[in-house]
């Protein structure tokens, strides 16, 4: 998975899990984006203009003192919950946050929908 820039790297990293009355679960990114959700074991893109009905949460790591692409200590254990949980959706891990001001000329991520291009190659291969 190629991330161009830091700011696309938290778009596509779950923070928080929510579960609905369903059984769905959807992940939603630092800013609360819904981005990912799972049904009955499926994991698809989730619309990132949904208001979840949420009645369940589980954070994923707390605050942005041990925030995935932050320089502390707990960024480390904070990135391997959570590729473990994507691992646990049939997902890929996210690599190493890139650095600030470290994305290639031209590189852009899609803002409205950060997983799309994931499942788009999926559907092809």
């Amino acid at each position: 998975m190629t991330i161009p820039d830091l700011d696309a790297w938290r778009a596509l990293c779950p923070f928080i899990i929510w579960r609905d009355r369903t059984g769905r679960e959807v992940l939603a990114n630092r800013l609360h984006v819904p981005i990912l959700q799972r049904y009955r074991g499926v994991a698809s893109v989730a619309d990132p203009t949904e208001q979840v009905a949420w009645v369940e949460r589980e954070l994923l790591w707390h605050g942005d003192a041990n925030a995935p692409w932050s320089a502390t200590v707990g960024a480390t254990a904070s990135l391997a919950r959570v590729n473990r949980m994507l691992a646990q959706w049939g997902l890929p891990a996210l690599p190493k946050p890139p650095r600030p001001g470290a994305s290639p000329r031209g590189a852009r991520a899609d803002s409205a929908q950060p997983w799309a291009a994931h499942f788009r190659q999926k559907a092809a291969s």
